[in-house]
C-alpha cells in the first residue's frame, strides 16, 4: 500500500472511523485533504530552517486554523460525535506541531495556536 492518506482512509473503513453515509465521508474526506494541504507547507521549513516561515505562521497556518474553528468549537469530533479518520489526521499537526516542544521556531507555532483556543 502507498500514500498515506489512502492507508488512513483504508484502516478507517475496516475499523469503523469512516463514514458510511456518502456526505459525511466527503466531509471527513474534506478535513483530511485540507490537512495534507498544510501538512505539506510545514514540511519544507521543518527540513530546510533557513526558509522564510513568515507566511506560514502569518497567513498560512491562520487562514487554514480558521477554515475549521466552527468544526472545532463544537468540542466534538471534527465531523460530528463519531472519531473518524479526519480527527487522526488532524490531531497530527497538533501533536507534531503546535504541542510539540522540539518542532522547529516553537514560539511561533504557540503563538498562532494561542489565536486559536478552539483547536
Amino acid at each position: 500500500m502507498g500514500q498515506s492518506g489512502a492507508i488512513l482512509r483504508y484502516l478507517g473503513m475496516n475499523h469503523g472511523y469512516y463514514p458510511d453515509e456518502p456526505l459525511e465521508a466527503q466531509e471527513c474526506d474534506e478535513f483530511m485533504d485540507g490537512y495534507a494541504d498544510i501538512i505539506a507547507k510545514c514540511y519544507k521549513p521543518h527540513f530546510d530552517p533557513s526558509m522564510d516561515t513568515t507566511d506560514l505562521f502569518a497567513a498560512v497556518l491562520p487562514k487554514y486554523l480558521a477554515s475549521i474553528d466552527a468544526a472545532c468549537a463544537k468540542g466534538q469530533f471534527l465531523c460530528g460525535a463519531k472519531l473518524t479518520v479526519a480527527d487522526f489526521a488532524v490531531g497530527c499537526l497538533y501533536t507534531n506541531y503546535f504541542n510539540n516542544a522540539g518542532v522547529f521556531k516553537a514560539k511561533e507555532w504557540k503563538y498562532v495556536l494561542d489565536k486559536f483556543p478552539n483547536f
